[in-house]
């Protein structure tokens, strides 16, 4: 009875640490869509760690396979009203559309720059990638208006035709 229960101890354990998904772990590389952002934070404000490497290097990593578009539409009075989601696919043109839009953005100018002031309008696009961690781009149009992914140390306009294909 004893070695019974001794034995059913041992294979629960032994399967318990063997797992169960047949994907050789690889140090660096993440199983597809474990970390993936599937909802929108329910603020803008809430930021996100850009932990994809490559976005050091640029506002958008290359290979994106999907986008959650996060739409903030503020108001000046009255209750914040929730986040709108989106979610586009790497083979639509409209997907194709916004990563050329985001490679052809201006890094902000130093200087004096006047900025009008508008209603409130923020985005949250987190880009999907099969075996890299998701990259968060925010997009802000009130007044002049960022883009920042936060890990590239260039801020960027937005320009009309971002703005055109966010809305």
């Amino acid at each position: 009875m004893l070695s019974t229960s001794l034995l059913i101890i041992v294979l629960t354990l032994s399967c318990a640490s063997c797992g169960s998904s047949g994907v050789k772990s690889q140090p660096g590389v993440m199983r597809e869509s474990k970390d993936h952002l599937q909802q929108c934070p329910k603020t803008a404000s809430g930021r996100r760690t850009n932990e994809n490497s490559r976005a050091k290097k640029m506002l958008v990593p290359s290979g994106a396979r999907s986008a959650l578009i996060c739409r903030y539409r503020g108001r000046t009075t009255g209750p914040i009203p929730s986040p709108e989601a989106e979610v586009l696919h790497a083979g639509t043109k409209r997907f194709q559309r916004l990563l050329r839009a985001f490679g052809q953005l201006e890094p902000v100018r130093q200087g004096t720059v006047a900025c009008p002031a508008g209603r409130p309008l923020r985005y949250l696009i987190a880009f999907h990638y099969r075996n890299q961690h998701d990259s968060y781009v925010r997009v802000d149009f009130n007044g002049c208006g960022l883009v920042t992914n936060d890990a590239l140390k260039t801020l960027f306009y937005p320009d009309e035709s971002l703005r055109r294909l966010l809305r």
